[in-house]
């Protein structure tokens, strides 16, 4: 046999493989790619007219805009493949804008799974409404997302979500003032963030689930529900908890609830005038219990105490202010209940403040530093940046009796503003007038601070005359010559 010959019929195998190779892979199905379907009330080429038209044509991993404009409400489970799914509200221009879509699903959910969804979910930026159930009512088996939500005047509850053990939730940038969040979970986390949940029929903010949950820059105001009425709840949870930067005013219950088998940290927030406590703790049933610090929070006016404290554990509530310099228990101050194994640390507490200027004087016309810092007796600095929700109202208020304040976005007698980085409240001066200046900042819970700094008058800038220069030149030549000639003669 030549070699040729033999060259060939060893290539013959190799050319069979690639051919049943190519012929396989045009048999099998295409995949579908991830789209974008865009909706609009008025329809037309490559629209849809509502949202559940476009979710029964949806893939996995499909994104739908819906366009400005009032819809009906819709039912997730419908995909033509069911999977990963993201509904979006945008403006008339395609971009992602919250509040440009309403979407009422008049006596049944806004947003329905209709069952545990397979797979992950995202609602982001629609005005949602109900008169007969939830705003949100979403299960899945993946992450649920519902972002830039609002959901007011609905008959049941505003958010609703549950996620299988894999799965987390986040709520970010929503607002109710239905009974308020709910994140119901097997095993994930929780996220809460940027929330407002006000006025509420129940509690504002609820999260049970057996893995971590943290809820931060949340705002729970006035949630009256006859059966709880709390501000923020968070628990049972064999997780960490964390409630940071939140306020959780006048609720019918207690401002904040926190139950976890793991640390349930409390940080950055007010909570006062509420009916029940400011801050209580408490172990999960059959639960020895973790450990509880609450420090660095703005606490008072709670009708029965400041702090509950869980039976077992240990709790750390140093570093709070209580509503007086006096500490838990004194004159004004909110007590401190609980801690029945373990008494509760709270020495020291916030008893006074420091109060700089920079320059340590001032001068009419020109800029002043003043800051602020709250410690107790040794100079110890306890409040956080903020504290309380960092995108609501500024905790303080600060006013002048000579001249103007500036903050980060206000000029003014009064200016209103946060904590900032590194613990200090800070403000620039401008005095008017010579004599004194005094700034004072007044917060929550008689929480005051004031500092009197002297103000000299600016001294006054000499310009001198035009003749005045004039003759100065001359005399300057004069002198010049005078020295020339004084020169010539020691030559």
């Amino acid at each position: 046999m030549s070699k040729a010959r033999l060259g060939s019929s060893r290539s013959l195998p190799l050319l069979i493989v690639l051919t049943l190779t190519l012929v396989a892979a045009l048999s099998m199905p295409t995949p579908v790619s991830a789209a974008t379907l865009r909706v609009r009330p008025s329809g037309g080429p490559g629209y849809f007219t509502t949202i559940q038209a476009a979710i029964n044509v949806a893939v996995p991993n499909d994104v739908i805009h819906v366009y400005p404009g009032t819809y009906g409400g819709v039912v997730l489970n419908t995909m033509a493949t069911q999977g990963n799914i993201s509904i979006i509200a945008v403006d008339s221009s395609g971009n992602a804008t919250p509040g440009t879509a309403t979407v009422n699903g008049g006596a049944a959910s806004a947003f329905n799974s209709a069952g545990m969804h397979p797979g992950d979910v995202t609602i982001d930026g629609f005005v949602v409404t109900s008169t007969g159930l939830h705003g949100v009512n979403v299960q899945a088996n993946g992450d649920v997302v519902i972002r830039n939500v609002t959901a007011n005047g609905v008959s049941g509850i505003g958010l609703y979500l549950g996620s299988s053990p894999s799965g987390d939730i986040t709520i970010e940038g929503c607002s109710t003032d239905s009974t308020g969040f709910h994140g119901i979970l097997g095993s994930g986390d929780v996220v809460i963030r940027n929330t407002t949940a006000n006025g509420t029929g129940g509690t504002g903010i609820t999260a049970t689930t057996l893995g971590d949950v943290t809820v931060r820059n949340c705002t729970a105001n006035n949630n009256k529900g006859q059966a709880q009425g709390h501000g923020i709840l968070v628990g049972p949870t064999n997780g960490k908890v964390i409630v940071a930067n939140c306020t959780a005013d006048n609720n019918l219950g207690t401002g904040i609830t926190v139950g976890a088998t793991g640390t349930e940290h409390v940080t950055g927030c007010i909570t006062r005038g509420n009916g029940v406590h400011g801050v209580s703790a408490y172990s999960p049933v059959g639960v020895a219990g973790g450990t509880l610090p609450v420090n660095g929070n703005i606490i008072c006016g709670n009708s029965i105490y400041g702090l509950s404290a869980p039976p077992f554990g240990s709790a750390d509530a140093e570093g709070n202010w209580w509503g007086c310099s006096g500490g838990p228990g004194s004159p004004g101050c909110d007590t401190i209940g609980g801690g029945v194994i373990t008494p509760v640390d709270f020495t020291p507490w916030i008893s006074t403040y420091t109060a700089d200027a920079t320059p340590g004087s001032g001068v009419a016309g020109q800029p002043v530093q003043i800051s602020f810092q709250f410690s107790d007796s040794a100079s110890t600095v306890f409040l956080p940046q903020g504290p309380g929700d960092l995108n609501g109202s500024p905790t303080f208020t600060l006013h002048t009796d000579n001249g103007t304040l500036t903050d980060s976005d206000e000029t003014g007698a009064t200016v209103h503003e946060f904590i900032g980085s590194g613990n200090v409240l800070s403000v620039t001066l401008v005095p008017d007038s010579a004599g004194t200046a005094t700034v004072t900042a007044d917060g929550p819970c008689e929480l005051a601070a004031t500092i009197t700094i002297g103000v000299s008058e600016a001294e006054e800038e000499f310009v001198p005359e035009p003749g005045t220069i004039m003759l100065l030149g001359s005399g300057l030549l004069g002198l010049a010559g005078y020295a020339s000639l004084r020169w010539r003669s020691r030559d």
